[in-house]
């Protein structure tokens, strides 16, 4: 293979601890490739020797097709994901991907050491994905074996894991070791290379330098969401058939409070109305996830996030794009920095032609005249001439949690899932499988997994009970008076379904809430006019019209409402006949189906066909109704903790079910229950225990492999448990842990499994 100048000379380095610093497309990992096999075959070094690191199974896969050639059957050993690693790294109790870092962390450093003997160089590539717990590990490998040579090779300015302030607090710039810059890009064609340069948000750093022929083009077209839409249309109309195009967005649900935003769902919906096929490569649920663990299916035309694409390239690309006022908030300084290199990620990932898209209302994140000269414009958007001048960036504020949902442990971070484990040690009992089914095949599963986890769920309490909480919700809301309002995008109707909850409610609440809500309304109107802040004022004046408009068509103390919006599947008519129909499984997956979509507002999937999910899960809906069908299950049992210490915090959840005094926590998982499941499940047991003085059996039952485990753990004190949650001591504990684990050589070699790379 032939390697240019800059290639070579990390390949030949004599030195330890590189950093390889490259722009997309400079050939980072094929100068990855030329340098292991420059060590293992003519300096001699063992293939065992030489380890890959990377951060996500994405970017694992991509490294074991391409250095095959140079590892062999060995390459599954020698190509790892971090995690996997850690993961290996501890005793069988204490396994779990999402806290596996941090507990290695602690791990001293003589028993640290020996899982590395043998290994000379570890490499990390797309060393710009580091977090801050991942950057300490990096640490300890330098300071526990420093007879590894740990080379970082990425491309700082591709940081979307991390927010800091400037280019300088970047952990590969400040990183010490020898640095090797890769400036050729053989991706891009000059126009989107030139455009690069002048975009790019670093200020000192070398220029690229285009090594692909011919002609692109870079256009940026500004107006309103149906103009967008109809320009994308044309633009996909026009696009070479069988090359390969990206629609990326910055995120994957609707800002609606941004008129002129469009997200990946608003792009999934109008494509399908299009009839133009796509894949997607996100997970479409709401709940926070690594957009590395969606498997990324090819095809001609893919819908992703920015973040999602890390790694990737397209001949063309479309960014609907980010804005500096993100949902009308002034952007803090770390939050354009971020987003300014986030749409670096976006425009370097096109070979030929890069499109953008914005609204006229939003500041763009592009300040360079330079840059605006290279691209062809349509309309007039807002450009940030002055990112020194007063009022552009807002003061940093710190995060102040109130609620935590036992529902979304995954928001947690992971230094403190893994003390909440350490709190309560809990222990597995009588693990036992109530059924064994091989097939675990489920279409769509990445992108649909908690479609999929909703409608077992579903299943289960319909075999044990005769309904389930999805159908009782839609049998109030389309048989109680439904009040049906217009404009369901528009500001105000956002701010009153959030303020009453009414997503997660399925769209009822009462008229006493609602009017709280108003009183809310008239107080924050009148402080606004007050304060001269007219446009405010004005806001919560049309959110008070919204609201008398509800109470007006409000019949009884229980209502339902319904905003209409063209991302939210929702016909009366059709809803009705499914409900009177018999509750099959095909009748419990429509109706699970239909609150998913209402929830992520992807409208278009109610109009697609699965007849092969529903028969993937053939087995399991007989193992389900034949489990189910001995218990009386009482469902959704809501759960709240409070603590006087911490005032106006709040621990709260709903218990999947109860029957008798034992609690179970359902899960569909087709890698197994983890220990972030069992977690879960104790603490639902436990809030029920401390709300209803009732101890209960915990159980919880894997619905897809159809493990049950019955759990312990210890008892915790409330002010314990909030401390743990609401408060900074326990990080600053756990990091003071892991610097001390750093240096401790402690004799406690038998109580680790040492598994060799």
């Amino acid at each position: 293979m032939l390697y240019d100048e800059d290639q070579m000379a990390y390949i030949n380095c004599e030195t330890k601890n590189n950093v390889v610093v490259g722009n997309p497309g400079s050939g980072k990992s094929t100068a990855l490739k030329g340098r292991i096999e420059k060590l293992i075959f003519n300096d001699g070094c063992k293939i065992s020797s030489q380890l890959v690191m990377t951060f996500y199974l994405t970017t694992k896969e991509n490294l074991t097709i391409k250095l095959h050639d140079v590892f062999g059957d060995e390459t599954r050993n020698q190509v790892r994901t971090v995690h996997s690693i850690c993961y290996n790294m501890l005793s069988n109790n204490l396994k779990d991907v999402t806290t596996a870092i941090v507990r290695v962390l602690r791990i001293p450093a003589d028993i640290f050491c020996r899982h590395f003997k043998g290994v000379s160089h570890v490499y990390i590539d797309e060393g710009q994905l580091l977090d801050s717990t991942a950057i300490d590990l990096v640490k300890k490998i330098r300071i526990c074996c420093p007879w590894i040579s740990v080379d970082l090779i990425g491309d700082p300015a591709q940081n979307c894991k991390t927010e800091v302030n400037d280019e300088s607090e970047e952990f590969m710039i400040q990183y010490n070791g020898p640095r090797f810059e890769l400036l050729n890009n053989y991706r891009s064609v000059p126009e989107i290379v030139n455009f690069c340069n002048e975009a790019h948000p670093f200020n000192i750093r070398k220029p690229m330098k285009s090594q692909r022929k011919g002609t692109g083009r870079v256009t940026l077209f500004c107006g309103s969401r149906e103009d967008q839409f109809k320009h994308l249309f044309d633009i996909l109309k026009s696009l070479p058939k069988h090359e390969s195009k990206a629609i990326l967005c910055a995120c994957r649900h609707p800002h609606t409070q941004m008129k002129t935003h469009v997200c990946c769902q608003d792009v999934a919906n109008i494509l399908y109305k299009m009839n133009i096929s796509f894949k997607i490569w996100y997970d479409e649920n709401k709940s926070s996830s690594e957009f590395a663990s969606v498997r990324k299916e090819e095809s001609e035309l893919v819908i992703s996030t920015i973040q999602g694409t890390l790694g990737r390239e397209f001949d063309h690309v479309i960014q609907f794009s980010y804005h500096h006022r993100l949902n009308k908030r002034t952007p803090t300084r770390r939050q354009h920095y971020h987003n300014t290199k986030l749409n670096n990620i976006a425009r370097s990932r096109a070979r030929f032609t890069f499109t953008m898209f914005c609204g006229a209302d939003m500041h763009m994140f592009m300040t360079c005249d330079q840059a605006l000269r290279l691209v062809y414009l349509t309309g007039k958007p807002k450009f940030i001439k002055n990112t020194l001048k007063k009022g552009v960036f807002t003061i940093e504020k710190k995060d102040d949690k109130q609620i935590i949902k036992l529902g979304s442990l995954n928001s947690i971070e992971p230094v403190i899932l893994m003390q909440l484990q350490d709190l309560f040690s809990i222990k597995s009992t009588d693990k036992h499988n109530l059924w064994n089914i091989e097939s675990r095949f489920f279409p769509d599963y990445d992108v649909l997994c908690t479609l999929y986890g909703k409608f077992a769920e579903s299943c289960i309490y319909h075999f044990s009970s005769g309904s389930f909480p999805e159908k009782d919700a839609l049998k109030t809301f389309i048989q109680r008076n439904t009040i049906l309002l217009k404009n369901g995008e528009s500001e105000e109707a956002q701010y009153i379904i959030k303020e009453l909850n009414l997503i997660e409610r399925r769209m009822s609440t009462t008229s006493c809430h609602v009017q709280e809500l108003k009183k809310k309304a008239l107080r924050l109107y009148k402080s606004n006019t007050t304060q001269n802040k007219k446009k405010r004022a004005r806001f919560f004046s049309s959110v008070i019209d919204v609201i008398d408009l509800i109470t007006e068509k409000a019949i009884g103390e229980r209502i339902s409402v319904h905003f209409e919006n063209r991302n939210i599947w929702c016909d009366m008519n059709i809803l009705n006949d499914i409900i009177k129909q018999e509750t099959t499984p095909d009748v419990i997956f429509k109706i699970s189906l239909f609150w998913w979509q209402y929830e992520n507002q992807a409208a278009w999937r109610m109009g697609r066909d699965y007849s092969a999910h529903l028969q993937s899960l053939g087995a399991h809906i007989n193992a389900w109704r034949a489990f189910a069908s001995s218990l009386m299950l009482e469902y959704q049992t809501p759960v709240v903790l409070l603590n006087n210490k911490f005032c106006n915090k709040k621990i709260m959840g709903a218990v999947d079910s109860i029957s008798d005094e034992t609690l179970f926590e359902f899960k569909f998982s087709a890698s197994g229950t983890s220990n972030i499941h069992r977690l879960q499940a104790v603490l639902y047991s436990y809030s029920l225990h401390q709300n209803t003085n009732v101890e209960y059996n915990t159980k919880v039952i894997n619905l897809c492999t159809g493990e049950v485990e019955s759990l312990t753990y210890n008892f915790v004190l409330s002010d314990d448990l909030f401390k743990t949650l609401f408060s900074n001591s326990p990080i600053a504990k756990i990091e003071e842990d892991a610097k001390d684990a750093v240096h401790a050589a402690v004799n406690t070699f038998d109580k680790f499994a040492i598994v060799q790379f």
